[in-house]
């Protein structure tokens, strides 16, 4: 059925029907706590799972609450989640209003051999001003090598704190091999929705490439943007490039799978969200946008290659599931994390609870990928070409299936863990942190 409840509250909106006034909730330590637990038991997706007598004693605050209850599911399955968490509201805002947090302004990745490798360095932040490089690999943060922080699953503190003029100690190898020690200063950073959009030439063809990080509140209009490029220039092929794209508000997903399925899609399923069974009446279906203010900015190709890595998560994933049952979606890159759920946020006292809430699902029924979505083309990260660089591997191999029609032959990939910007790391502790919730 079609739902009231608006976009921007997939994620970070409070739920119709649920007691969100902060004002009504007891703020002391141990308040929090049974707040934090008490509506875990009400609306959290595996509710079912979570014990009836959890003593909150002993527990440290609303963090280890969701940490005591954190849904593992029964072997073989390798997942668990991982993506619920507890913040300030005030972080979650400037995010995911505006692409702003705290931090030195990089994303990393280890590569198959352990090293952990500089993916993306963000405009303005810390980390540009160092000089830092994509593909340069980071020996020590603070003085831990990053496979000893991995092994001790420390990332939540490795960084230090999220506040403005915090020092982070860095060692660096780059690719000449030459090392350096660098102190960065944490500062506010700007992560730009779109990072980067152009128009290529192959084989006669015009190709638009476009490169997204995050689902935003600013990630329409920037889109608009680079696809009114697209349509001028006359494209006959699209690359979607969100291999670090660890999700944000399905609005955005939404609206970037409006886009590139334009009227072929207008107005039918996009996907579809189940709660759990006490909150069954809240199920809804989204549509894609068939409204002419959106349409004006919509792309007509047949087929759409797609980017992945272990760093494409949640509603980066539900763009993809929700165009395969209406366009040809290419993936090309390494299986995605597997984030078929999506969260809401419950404000309460002057923090922000973002649990798992609801599974998604195409139009075909097709959702719980947990393991991720596996590419048809397979092919490793490549650290040593800029993002963009025809050259670089994921974008070679799309290009050479626009022009063979085939994929390109590969020796293997790189299936390493991938790690988000260290922005991710304030609010849950261990390895995955927010992917942005859906």
């Amino acid at each position: 059925m079609r739902h009231s409840l608006s976009l921007a509250a997939l994620l970070l909106g409070p739920l119709a029907g649920c007691d969100n006034q902060s004002s009504a909730i007891n703020c002391s330590a141990a308040g929090q706590k049974s707040y934090v637990y008490d509506f875990l038991r009400d609306w959290y997706l595996w509710q079912d799972s979570i014990p009836t007598d959890l003593n909150l004693g002993p527990l440290a605050g609303p963090e280890a609450v969701v940490d005591a209850v954190r849904y593992h599911p029964p072997e073989p399955a390798t997942w668990y989640d991982s993506w619920s968490y507890v913040t300030t509201q005030a972080a979650n805002s400037a995010f995911y209003s505006s692409g702003r947090y705290v931090g030195i302004g990089i994303s990393q990745q280890f590569d198959a051999a352990g090293a952990l490798h500089i993916t993306q360095i963000f405009a303005g932040s810390p980390a540009a001003a160092a000089g830092l490089v994509r593909g340069d690999i980071i020996d020590t943060i603070n003085g831990l090598s990053p496979q000893s922080i991995q092994a001790a699953n420390s990332w939540a503190t490795a960084w230090g704190d999220n506040t403005a003029g915090v020092q982070v100690a860095l060692g660096i190898t780059d690719a000449s091999g030459n090392a350096s020690q660098l102190t960065l200063t944490k500062a506010a950073v700007t992560i730009a929705s779109v990072q980067s959009s152009a128009v290529l030439s192959v084989a006669g063809n015009k190709v638009g490439y476009v490169l997204l990080d995050d689902f935003i509140d600013t990630t329409p209009g920037e889109l608009n943007a680079a696809f009114d490029g697209f349509l001028s220039a006359g494209i006959a092929d699209l690359v979607l490039d969100i291999r670090y794209d660890g999700g944000g508000l399905v609005s955005g997903a939404q609206y970037l799978a409006s886009l590139i399925g334009g009227s072929a899609a207008a107005n039918q399923i996009f996907a579809s969200f189940q709660f759990n069974s006490r909150h069954a009446g809240q199920n809804f279906s989204l549509a894609f946008a068939g409204d002419a203010p959106t349409l004006v900015h919509a792309l007509s190709v047949p087929r759409v290659f797609v980017l992945t890595t272990k760093a494409t998560a949640s509603a980066s994933e539900l763009v993809i599931n929700g165009l395969a049952p209406y366009m040809t979606v290419i993936q090309v890159g390494t299986d995605t994390d597997g984030k078929p759920v999506g969260m809401l946020e419950q404000s309460f006292c002057d923090q922000a609870l973002v649990p798992i809430m609801f599974a998604s699902s195409n139009a075909a029924g097709q959702g719980g990928y947990f393991s991720g979505l596996t590419p048809a083309c397979a092919a490793a990260d490549d650290f040593g070409h800029d993002l963009g660089d025809p050259a670089e591997a994921l974008l070679a191999a799309a290009l050479y299936y626009v022009q063979n029609g085939s994929c390109p032959p590969v020796a293997g990939t790189n299936s390493a863990q991938a790690l988000g910007p260290e922005r991710y790391w304030f609010a849950l502790p261990g390895l995955g942190g927010i992917h942005g919730g859906l």
